[in-house]
This record gives structure tokens, sequence and C-alpha cells, in this order.
């Protein structure tokens, strides 16, 4: 299953809204899109948004965890091994599920600062944990080189 930019656009109606203009989802209840910093620090920042929806969204405590630990990691790899720009998506379906999609430039050629800070035994293990903690996930490839990964997260 693939995300595609037109899924993104009509299911997931905050695509581009600044997070200076939505800090509290109010306009867009169940969705919402942030472009982020190609730096180590966007990764907090991305965990603060996402705490912020969920919250907003009431999602219980232990499931909110589960879909932080997920942006983490998706943020983290967008900024360690692909191309600005940086978008995070974060959206919740009627059936209460969370989905979480990352939209980065591309695969680069070289390692950004938190893959070349690890040691190599600790790299490698951010999509396992995606993996354990998603129903579903996957990357779509764009026209251009982007590409989004995303994850789905019951809730």
């Amino acid at each position: 299953m693939c995300i595609s930019d037109t899924d993104i656009h009509t299911d997931w109606p905050g695509l581009g809204i600044e997070p200076e203009s939505m800090p509290t989802f109010l306009h867009a209840p169940t969705a919402g899109s942030w472009p982020l910093a190609h730096e180590p620090e966007a990764v907090g920042i991305a965990r603060r948004l996402a705490r912020s929806a969920l919250g907003g969204w009431r999602v219980e405590r232990e499931m909110s965890d589960s879909v932080i630990h997920v942006v983490s990691e998706l943020v983290t790899n967008a900024i360690g091994h692909a191309n600005p720009p940086v978008l995070l998506h974060l959206h919740r379906d009627a059936a209460r599920r969370v989905w979480v999609a990352v939209t980065d430039g591309g695969q680069t050629t070289t390692q950004g600062e938190p893959a070349s800070s690890c040691e190599a035994e600790e790299r490698g293990r951010g999509m396992g944990i995606v993996k354990t903690l998603a129903a579903a996930n996957g990357t779509c490839n764009h026209p251009g080189g982007r590409a989004t990964h995303w994850a789905r997260i019951p809730t």
C-alpha cells in the first residue's frame, strides 16, 4: 500500500499548513502537516507536535507513546539519510488509527549528523521499532526523488 500525493492532499487536509497557523488542531481536528528543519533538533519538535495532536485527539497515553516513537524514528531517518525538505504528516482516520508519514527530499549519498554520530552497532534499529509498533508501514517514492515513509498505528 502506498500513500500517493493525491491521497495526502485529499485525505490529509492539513498538508502545507505552517506550525504557527495551526497550534491546536481546531481547524483540522484529525490531520496536520508541518515542515521541519533538516537538523537533529527537528526530532524533538516533531515529538512535541505529535504529542499535542494526540492530546487533542484524546489518544490514550500508551498508544501515544507508540505513535511518538514512530514519529521520532521516521523523522530521525529523514534527517540522517535523506535530503530536505522534511514534512511530518499526522492523521487520525475514522477507524481511530493514527497515520504517521514523513516526506523527504529523497535518499542522500552522505549521512546526516544523527546517523554519523552513532557507532555502527547503534544504527539500523529504527525501522525494526516502527515495524513492531505499527500495524502496517511502507515507503512511497514520488517523482523527483522525494519519498514518503509511513506507518499506521492502531489506537
